[in-house]
C-alpha cells in the first residue's frame, strides 16, 4: 500500500530545474438537462391529477417517497427529493388529503418511509390495487446508481466491511478482510445494478409476495433519465378524502456537461 507521502509525490509534476507544482482534475457536477418524457400509470389512469415536483432549475430527482393512510384510504404522500450533484436534501412535496378537518397525513401507523440508497435515484415506480381496484394499496421505487445514469459499464459498491457473522461456542464472530478494500463490482448492463424498496399493505390483492404479478405495470422511465417529478391520479373518497389509484413519473436526462 502507498503511504500519503509517496501519493502526494505522483502528484508532483515539472522538471528538475523548475518549480514543482501540485495538479488535481477538475470536479465536474452532474446535470439535469432536456426536456421531461412522462411515462405512462401504474395503476388508474383518470382525469384528477396532482403533480410533486422541484423548480426544472433545482437539480433535484426523486429518491423517496412517505406514504399514509386515513380509514382504509391512501390519501397522503410525500415526495423527496435530493441534488444529484450534492447529495443534499431538497424539496419535500406532499399531496395531503385526508379529511375536511385539515387533518391531512394519515395516521401514524399507518405511515412509511421507502428510499433508494444513497448514489441512486428513482428510474421508475409500481403499485398494488385492492381487490376492487379503486386504491392504491402498495407501491415499489425503481432505482438506479448515477454512475449507470450516466452511461457507465460498472458501478463500484462498498458493502458493510465485516457483513460476514457466525456463532460458535455462544460467541459470535464477524469475519473482516482488512487487507483488500471492501468494494463489489455491478454491472450497469444487468439487474445487479438496479435498487428497489417496497411496502405492501395487508389488502393489497393477491398473496403479499411483493412486487409480482398480483401488481400493476411497473413504469419505467427512458434509457439514461431520472425522475424528476411524480404524477398522481386520484379520485374522491369519503369524508372530503382523495384516494390514490395511479403513480406516474416526470423523468429528464442526466449527463455531465461538456
Amino acid at each position: 500500500m502507498k503511504t500519503i507521502l509517496q501519493l502526494l509525490l505522483m502528484l508532483i509534476l515539472g522538471s528538475a530545474g523548475g518549480m514543482s507544482v501540485l495538479s488535481f482534475a477538475a470536479t465536474i457536477s452532474t446535470e439535469i438537462t432536456g426536456s421531461t418524457s412522462t411515462t405512462d400509470y401504474s395503476g388508474k389512469q383518470a382525469a384528477e391529477k396532482r403533480t410533486l415536483a422541484p423548480s426544472s432549475t433545482s437539480n433535484e430527482a426523486l429518491f423517496g417517497v412517505e406514504i399514509a393512510e386515513r380509514s382504509d384510504d391512501p390519501c397522503f404522500l410525500r415526495a423527496r427529493y435530493r441534488n444529484i450533484a450534492t447529495g443534499r436534501d431538497g424539496a419535500n412535496l406532499r399531496f395531503a388529503e385526508c379529511d375536511d378537518n385539515n387533518n391531512n397525513e394519515g395516521t401514524d401507523d399507518s405511515r412509511r418511509t421507502l428510499t433508494i440508497p444513497s448514489g441512486g435515484f428513482v428510474t421508475g415506480v409500481r403499485i398494488c390495487m385492492n381487490s376492487q381496484q379503486d386504491k392504491m394499496k402498495g407501491i415499489q421505487l425503481i432505482g438506479r446508481y448515477g454512475a449507470c445514469l450516466l452511461g457507465e459499464d460498472n458501478v463500484y459498491v462498498s458493502p458493510a466491511p465485516c457483513s460476514r457473522v457466525f456463532k460458535t461456542s455462544g460467541i459470535e464472530y464477524r469475519l473482516c478482510d482488512t487487507d483488500q478494500p471492501n468494494y463489489q463490482t455491478l454491472s450497469c448492463s444487468n439487474n445487479s445494478s438496479i435498487l428497489s424498496t417496497h411496502y405492501e399493505r395487508t389488502n393489497c390483492q393477491g398473496t403479499r409476495n411483493g412486487p409480482d404479478n398480483d401488481w400493476e405495470e411497473a413504469v419505467n422511465c427512458p434509457d439514461r433519465m431520472v425522475a424528476t417529478g411524480m404524477r398522481l391520479n386520484h379520485r374522491e373518497g369519503n369524508g372530503g378524502r382523495r384516494i390514490i389509484t395511479g403513480v406516474a413519473l416526470d423523468c429528464r436526462k442526466v449527463e455531465l456537461p461538456d
